[in-house]
Order: C-alpha cells, then sequence, then structure tokens
C-alpha cells in the first residue's frame, strides 16, 4: 500500500547482535550500574520521556488506540534508543562547550568522568539500534524518520548553534519528528493529522527554548554559541520572534478541531494553554529579565503536557466537535457505491432500518480487520434490526471481486444486510468529509476508526470508535433502543 506498511516486521532486528558486539568493547573495567548510569546521564532522560509520550501520542491518535500491543511498545522501545543514542552524540560533540558553561561543566563528558570515545560508541550503538528496532519491528517509514531525526539533530542542529542563530528553528525540525513517527507507526503512512501535530511542536518549541536561551544568554555566550539572545543585543528580534509564535500557536493549536481530529474539551483545554502562554509572552517582553522568562519557561512546560492530555482524553471520551455541529447527516448525497456482490446500494434512500456505517481496505494489516470483527459481533446480534455498510477508502484496488473475498471472511454467514461497498474515490472523500465530518476528507487512505450510526430517518445516531469493545458495545446498546 504504502512505504510504511506493515510487512516490514516481523523478522527480527537486523544488525542488532553486531551492534551489541561493538558497544561491548567498551564495556570494561565498569559494572552494570555505572554503564547505566552513564548511559543515562548523557541521553538526557527527561527530554527522552517527552520524546517517547508524544511518540505514544501520535501512535494513539493515528490507529485509535495502542493495538497491536507488540508493536505500541516496539515503537516507544526503538524511538526511546534512538532518541537517547543522539542526546549522547550531542553530548560528545558540546564537550568543549559544556566546559566553558556554568549549567553544564559538572556533567560527565565535561568534568572527564567517562571518556568521549565511550560516549561516541554507546550514542551511535543506541542510535542504530533504535532505528533498526523501528525498522525491522515497526515499519520502515517509521525508522526512517527515527534516523531523520537523529541525523538533524546530531550533525545539523548542534554544529549550526555556533554558526547562526536560525539553529532554533532548525532545531525544531528533529524536536517535532518523534510525534510523526508515532503517527507512522500506528497507521503505516504520514497524514493531514501527522502534519498537524508536527507543526504544533514545531511552533511551541520556539517561545520554549527562546526563553531558555535568554535565562543562560551568558553560558551561552561563553561557549560561543549563537543563540539568539547572545546575538541580538537590543532584544528586540528575541522579543519579537516570542511573540510571533505565541500568537501563532493560538490558530495552529486550534487546527485539529476544525479538521475533525479533537472536540470541545480539547478546543476550551488548548485556548487556556495558548492564552496563558501568551501572557508570559507579553509579560517577558515587558520586564525582559530573568525572571519573566522563567515564567514562560514554566508556561510552555504546562502547555506541552496539557496539549497532549486534552488530546487523549477528548479522543477517547468525546465526539469532535466538527461532527457534534454537523446536520450533514440531514442533507441528501447521492452517492454511486457498489456492493461486493455488483449491485448498486445508496446510504439514504433505504430507509426502513438503521445502518451501521464504517469505513476500511482489504490490505490494512489490522486496524481494519479489528473493527470489522467489532461490526461482525455486532450484526450477529442484530442481523436484521440494521444494514451494515462497510465502504472501502481504498476504492483503486478494492475491486468487486477482492472486496467478495473480504466479505467472505468477515460475513460469514453470508448476511445480505452486511454490504462491503466501493465508490469513487471523489465520493469516498465526499462521504468521509461533507456526509459524515470524519477524517481529514483530504486523503482518502487517511481513514477513520469510528463507525457511525444512522438511524432510519437517515439522522446520525451516534459516533463509536470502532477500535474500543467499549464503544462498540455502546453501539449494540443504542441499536438495540432504536425502533
Amino acid at each position: 500500500m504504502n512505504t510504511g506498511e506493515r510487512g516490514a516486521r516481523g523478522g527480527g532486528i537486523p544488525g542488532a547482535a553486531l551492534l551489541l558486539k561493538i558497544c561491548a568493547l567498551h564495556t570494561f573495567n565498569r559494572s552494570m550500574n555505572e554503564h547505566l548510569k552513564i548511559f543515562l546521564s548523557v541521553s538526557k532522560p527527561r527530554i527522552g520521556v517527552m520524546v517517547v509520550i508524544s511518540t505514544a501520542l501520535g501512535f494513539y491518535l493515528s490507529s485509535g488506540g495502542i493495538t497491536p500491543l507488540s508493536t505500541f511498545w516496539a515503537t516507544l522501545v526503538g524511538t526511546f534508543f534512538s532518541g537517547a543514542g543522539a542526546s549522547a552524540l550531542n553530548a560528545y560533540l558540546e564537550r568543549d562547550s559544556d566546559k566553558m558553561m556554568e549549567r553544564t561543566r559538572n556533567r560527565p563528558l565535561p568534568s572527564g568522568q567517562v571518556e568521549p570515545g565511550y560516549v561516541l560508541g554507546v550514542g551511535t550503538c543506541s542510535v542504530l539500534l533504535g532505528v533498526c528496532i523501528l525498522a525491522g519491528c515497526v515499519n520502515l517509514l517509521t525508522g526512517f524518520l527515527s534516523l531523520l531525526t537523529a541525523f538533524l539533530y546530531v550533525l545539523v542542529y548542534t554544529p549550526l548553534k555556533r554558526v547562526t542563530w536560525l539553529n532554533t528553528t532548525v532545531g525544531a525540525i528533529p524536536g517535532a519528528l518523534p510525534v510523526m513517527g508515532g503517527w507512522a507507526a500506528g497507521s503505516g503512512s504520514l497524514g493531514l493529522g501527522a502534519w498537524l501535530l508536527f507543526f504544533i511542536m514545531f511552533v511551541w518549541q520556539h517561545p520554549h527554548f527562546y526563553a531558555i536561551a535568554f535565562m543562560y544568554r551568558d553560558d551561552y555566550a561563553s561557549a560561543g554559541m549563537k543563540m539568539l539572545p547572545v546575538v541580538d543585543k537590543t532584544g528586540r528580534q528575541t522579543f519579537g520572534q516570542v511573540l510571533f509564535f505565541s500568537l501563532l500557536l493560538l490558530p495552529v493549536s486550534v487546527a485539529p478541531v476544525l479538521m475533525g481530529m479533537a472536540g470541545e474539551t480539547y478546543l476550551f483545554g488548548v485556548l487556556f494553554g495558548g492564552f496563558l502562554m501568551l501572557y508570559h509572552s507579553l509579560r517577558f517582553i515587558l520586564r525582559a529579565n530573568r525572571e519573566s522568562a522563567g515564567g514562560l519557561l514554566r508556561s510552555s512546560l504546562v502547555y506541552l503536557p496539557l496539549l497532549l492530555a486534552l488530546l487523549i482524553v477528548d479522543v477517547r471520551f468525546s465526539e469532535p466537535y466538527a461532527i457534534k455541529s454537523a446536520s450533514a447527516a440531514d442533507k441528501t448525497f447521492a452517492y454511486a457505491l457498489i456492493n461486493q456482490r455488483g449491485e448498486k446500494i445508496s446510504l439514504t434512500e433505504q430507509a426502513a432500518k438503521p445502518r451501521v456505517v464504517s469505513f476500511f481496505f482489504t490490505s490494512c494489516p489490522h486496524i481494519c480487520p479489528k473493527i470489522q470483527t467489532h461490526i461482525g459481533e455486532v450484526s450477529k446480534r442484530f442481523p436484521e434490526k440494521a444494514l451494515y455498510y462497510s465502504i472501502s477508502i481504498d476504492p483503486e484496488r478494492d475491486s468487486v471481486e477482492r472486496l467478495g473475498e473480504f466479505s467472505k471472511k468477515y460475513n460469514a454467514s453470508g448476511s445480505e444486510n452486511w454490504s462491503f461497498l466501493r465508490a469513487s474515490e471523489a465520493d469516498v472523500k465526499s462521504i468521509l468529509k461533507d456526509m459524515f465530518k470524519l477524517g481529514s476528507g483530504e486523503d482518502p487512505m487517511e481513514h477513520t476508526t469510528r463507525v457511525v450510526l444512522l438511524g432510519a430517518d437517515g439522522k446520525i445516531q451516534g459516533y463509536y470508535r470502532g477500535l474500543e469493545s467499549d464503544d462498540m458495545a455502546r453501539l449494540a446498546k443504542d441499536l438495540e433502543l432504536l425502533p
């Protein structure tokens, strides 16, 4: 289907044994506890935790859950090793600069507690091990994004800190890539949702890191690093950048609501967090001191976990605002759909029964089969009460014949009330975006995991998360209550 398809999974971790042997060359004369202590000290675990959390968020939002669990954990473990290795390599390259900075001179490398060659070897092995785990156990796209993140962070951003103040903007790219890696791991592709999350993370980093750079500008200056607060003697450019990105963060963070990815809970929470950051940005601009910069830094540290938590809570417990406010189901939509028997089907004309509508594609490795299995369980309970429509979002490949084969697997009873449908790409986009307000509506491959219940009158009765057993149980209960 795409370069991120999980077909690459399952062959073990290529080269892992060789990498471990290389790393073992540096294990002499140290206990395991000493190795672990050194690894944690050079890998910046606090940054690593945030990277892993943002990766988990991307996975959850793209797949609708954390299944399969083995893939989810492989994603987190691989991301951790890759990120930790990149941080270690960053520490290796900046060891001389760290000696000149008050806040970093006591770290293991600049203080001489550990040999540079040891950190170089461990960092390199950790990055490669993480990338191998992701490429071998998740998919190639996720592995590539992880390698790209490490490359940009270590070999582009790190040396650029001595060249130009634009290093912060360049560094924001690898800082925002992990959430895309999680999205790719969960769905096997990069859709609009992944790019929205990337842009939010990209924008957020600017006021966050400008506040840090302002607080430690003397340290950075003594180390020869061209951070913006160091080269900007008047502060005007620094304040302008902080204000610009703090303002930009407001509409950017609301975009997931407009695209149907999140709802009212997220909307009000993220606006609160955004205006809180804007307040502290303005306070920093007016006072221009270390205390106000610390306030901006703290508000940014509140904002990001708040955003991540709101997205998860909102997706798990709420319906998207665009869905709640939509009356699309009350309109008349004429779509040319063909079922697995080659018969024409209408979503709106047959009003004798409620309809259960879902989306899938036949080559989907595990997400679609799980949703269709849940729908099959509901259809067994109510075989005659409703019509079940499973619509392919890959009409180019899902021919009538392929739909027929797929139907035999999930509709084993051969019920004529369950139709597996295909339509033109334009119609699929319109069904998703205009009729049901689901998915991005831009890319038919970026399909939703939600299931829609239509009443006999054609009105939307509810939305359900197809991957969640409790939500599908709620669908069955709602269907039972319908006349």
